[in-house]
């Protein structure tokens, strides 16, 4: 079995002038959700055997806040998941070597929200339907897949294990 986490950065600052949207930092609302949603995934055993990262300063930051509880997380971080299309993200997950079951992806919009509701089978639950409508800041996204390679990861393939926002855990902030 393979599972795929993903999850979208945490809210992050708006532009200044003279910086570039690579460089956004998280804003305060980012850096207040960040740790509470490590929280979760620990206590839910959602810890992944690596993570990938975008290289982007505010999917940096989400990491170093998100994994506070859980540092020894093999990690790195990849370029190609700034702006990435739903092809270049496929291709990434797909590509994953065999002895990682549990991938966490940190990444950006809309290409995570476009390979979620791809990899996800059909289905018309309201975690799923949700899912649909959006994909906001510091949401997760947990597909299981009976693969037993990530190269056999295929669209509409995963079964959609849960989909949680900082909003609908209780987090008291609002979503974007």
């Amino acid at each position: 079995m393979r599972r795929l986490i993903l999850l979208r950065h945490a809210k992050s600052a708006l532009v200044k002038a003279g910086q570039s949207d690579f460089d956004r930092p998280l804003n305060q609302r980012g850096l207040a959700v960040t740790p509470k949603m490590g929280d979760y995934m620990q206590k839910s055993g959602l810890l992944p055997d690596y993570a990938l990262i975008s290289s982007s300063r505010r999917t940096r930051d989400t990491w170093q806040h998100l994994q506070t509880s859980w540092p020894e997380t093999r990690h790195g971080f990849d370029g190609r998941l700034y702006e990435a299309s739903l092809t270049t993200l496929t291709g990434i997950v797909r590509a994953m070597p065999t002895q990682i079951a549990t991938l966490l992806v940190i990444a950006h919009n809309p290409g995570l929200h476009e390979l979620a509701t791809s990899l996800q089978r059909q289905d018309n639950s309201k975690i799923a339907r949700l899912l649909r409508e959006k994909f906001p800041t510091a949401a997760l996204c947990v597909l299981d897949f009976s693969a037993e390679e990530w190269s056999d990861v295929w669209p509409q393939s995963g079964f959609l294990e849960r989909f949680e926002t900082p909003r609908h855990l209780g987090f008291g902030l609002s979503e974007s």
